[in-house]
């Protein structure tokens, strides 16, 4: 049986409640039925009051700043796999990841446009880095691009 202000002795037995409901006090007792403490009814609130939620984690990557980047990345990729020329799923790949360099989040040189199958393919399951071979053909696809001769 339990008590329904969940009040219970150290023996497990049952409080004592006195007018309980009724404007009265809730008296605890311990096992050898002495009054232990004396709960005013006013200040007892019941139900204990759910723990407040916890803060948003907002995601890092939803702001302006990322959205102009990879808006630039794809444009200048023309929304194109570098790797396998797919032209649909289309995500932008940061070639330096993402949580190893905050200086290079939104330069326009780490970043390229992979589909998402060579982006699942490289990254894996555990989003491991992407083997060194495939780092150096997107450095290599990105020095192209920005380090023309000029004429």
């Amino acid at each position: 049986m339990r008590c329904r202000n969940k009040l219970w002795r150290p023996n497990g037995t049952l409080s004592k409640k006195s007018g309980y409901g009724h404007g009265g006090n809730i008296s605890i007792l311990d096992a050898n039925q002495t009054l232990m403490e004396i709960i005013e009814i006013a200040k007892y609130q019941g139900k204990p009051q759910p723990a407040p939620p916890k803060p948003y984690k907002e995601n890092p990557r939803d702001n302006h700043k990322y959205r102009a980047w990879r808006d630039k990345i794809r444009k200048r990729d023309k929304s194109q796999c570098v790797l396998c020329g797919e032209i649909s799923w289309i995500v932008v790949h940061h070639i330096v990841r993402w949580a190893d360099d905050e200086k290079l989040r939104y330069h326009e040189q780490n970043g390229v446009c992979l589909c998402t199958y060579c982006h699942a393919k490289y990254h894996g399951e555990k989003l491991q880095p992407f083997p060194i071979e495939i780092t150096d053909k997107l450095i290599k696809y990105v020095g192209e691009i920005y380090c023309k001769p000029s004429i």
